[in-house]
């Protein structure tokens, strides 16, 4: 009596593709075995190595593991008084924002970051890139779930006000963060110039320095607001 089972997961890189799977292992206790050294042992051994290959996931561009990587570092400056050049307090990590179908089957859509912009308290959608190159796929995106929270505000509002974040999502804005943004070769292509007045929304491209992996420090490059 007394024994449990403690789940945890094992991330897997897929040999010779960039993605990766999750394997769980489980650690069970039967009473008396969870001062078994043996067992503890196991699991720290399994915490030091999970720590080892994440951060070999992340240098190596693992898909999503550096973009992760990146909203850790961000979501913590916007914690501790503030990214400098960037005006964002946070709000909410990965917001679920409907659905779509992939590969024949529905998942959800999920906001990198919600914030809340300090200077007009406007809702704030963050969308991070590890490169700065497709930007203009990054604001279609971002644009796509402003629609989502245009089109669901009614509903949103009470909770919003729940919640007291203090923001108006009658006043939305897009934040595309990535490093090196190449704002001198980039255009709104139609499409995106209508939603953005569709939608009434301000949408700024904030440039980040390339090399924020080497020491885990982050700073704003450029702030350029389009539409």
């Amino acid at each position: 009596s007394g024994g449990f089972v403690l789940s945890l997961m094992k991330n897997i890189l897929n040999k010779g593709y960039t993605s990766v799977r999750k394997e769980k292992q489980d650690f069970v206790f039967n009473g008396t075995s969870v001062n078994n050294p043996i067992s503890l042992k196991e699991i720290q051994d399994h915490f030091i190595s999970e720590s080892r290959n994440l951060s070999s996931l992340r240098t190596t561009n693992t898909i999503g593991y550096r973009e992760k990587w990146l909203h850790c570092l961000l979501i913590e400056q916007m914690q501790d008084n503030g990214l400098s050049g960037l005006d964002l307090d946070f709000l909410y990590y990965e917001t679920p924002a409907g659905k779509v179908k992939r590969n024949r089957q529905f998942g959800r859509e999920h906001i990198d970051i919600l914030a809340k912009d300090r200077k007009d308290s406007s809702l704030a959608v963050v969308e991070v890139k590890k490169e700065g190159t497709d930007i203009g796929s990054a604001v279609s995106q971002g644009l796509s779930y402003i629609g989502w929270l245009w089109e669901h505000k009614k509903h949103l509002k009470p909770r919003i006000k729940q919640v007291g974040w203090g923001v108006s999502i009658d006043s939305l804005r897009l934040v595309i963060i990535a490093p090196d943004v190449d704002i001198q070769n980039f255009a709104l292509d139609a499409v995106s110039k209508e939603w953005i007045e569709m939608y009434n929304c301000k949408v700024n491209l904030v440039s980040i320095n390339q090399d924020w992996g080497r020491n885990e420090n982050v700073s704003v490059t450029g702030n350029f607001e389009i539409g």
